[in-house]
């Protein structure tokens, strides 16, 4: 049986939970179809019920004894990169603001997760993320949503 997997599973249905719950304390200050509430509680809502089958799938495969290999992380170290600009990133979105750290945590990733690392695609990965910061950008002012006052953008 995956141990591992299935511990991961139910922290991340505990942290989808929280946050439905905490989605459903959010106070609504307007009448538009979809706010903070409901795209908190639908984004969560996936979450869990992937959690909750991903549970069941391992569950059935221990019951019927089916033998898996075992999953084996072969890139700890890019995942241990990727992980810390993920909490970088998250510290980032409220000190020198969204877009910003959003371009500077895309073109690292995209960065780490390259096999061939040349100028030439480092040049495409920050050209790529500030394409699309600037899409997001306009997604987000189409929409109608507010961003929060940073010291950059």
């Amino acid at each position: 049986m995956r141990k591992v997997e299935n511990a991961f599973a139910l922290c991340l249905l505990a942290v989808s939970l929280a946050v439905f719950y905490g989605s459903l304390t959010v106070r609504v200050f307007v009448s538009e179809p979809l706010t903070a509430k409901t795209y908190g509680m639908i984004i969560s809502g996936l979450l869990a019920a992937a959690c909750i089958t991903q549970l069941a799938k391992n569950i059935m495969k221990s019951a019927a004894k089916a033998e898996d290999k075992p999953m084996v992380i072969k890139e700890k170290l890019r995942m241990v990169i990727i992980a810390v600009m993920t909490l970088f990133y998250c510290y980032g979105i409220n000190n020198i603001g969204y877009f910003t750290s959003t371009f500077l945590f895309l073109t690292i990733t995209m960065i780490v997760l390259l096999d061939v690392l040349s100028w030439k695609s480092i040049v495409k990965c920050s050209a790529f993320s500030l394409v699309f910061c600037i899409a997001l950008k306009f997604m987000f002012d189409l929409m109608l949503v507010y961003m929060p006052n940073t010291p950059l953008i």
